[in-house]
């Protein structure tokens, strides 16, 4: 998935730009697209995000050059999971300083490991949040599903 700008001038800019959109963001409708830049960038499940900027030449009737800046997201948000992007938590909770990024979920017992140190599972495996580890589809096996079954 993917977060684009073309209007801003640098990189400030265009964070800052999205950041914004918090402010649209609504739980009660949560499925608006007014705010999903903003709902990409912090939503719990991206990782390894990664982006790029190019300068565009003048084209056709846009005599001027401009700025393309582009972030892709694994595995990001789905239109088919809006809903709310995070809960409350608990900010001075002993655990935040253990190397892994923790939340204790409000009304919850427990805590899970929203990082998994990046890890990504492969061929459409999902990965456990509470044990890090890949639940690989049928076609696919190993630690992180990288083995293709389909291809000998």
């Amino acid at each position: 998935l993917q977060n684009l700008s073309t209007r801003y001038e640098d990189w400030t800019e265009v964070i800052e730009g999205w950041i914004e959109e918090k402010e649209y963001y609504c739980h009660a409708f949560p499925s608006t697209n007014l705010f999903s830049r903003y709902a990409q960038m912090i939503w719990h499940s991206s990782v390894l995000i990664g982006c790029g900027a190019a300068i565009c030449p003048p084209f056709g009737s846009y005599n001027i050059s401009w700025n393309f800046y582009v972030c892709n997201y694994i595995t990001g948000l789905l239109n088919s999971n809006y809903h709310a992007a995070y809960r409350q938590g608990i900010k001075d909770h002993p655990l935040h300083g253990n190397n892994k990024f923790c939340l204790f979920l409000e009304g919850t017992n427990f805590l899970v490991n929203l990082d998994c140190h990046g890890k990504v599972c492969l061929y459409n495996g999902t990965l456990n949040l509470n044990t890090c580890e890949c639940q690989c589809s049928s076609y696919a096996s190993g630690s992180y599903c990288e083995k293709c079954n389909l291809i000998e």
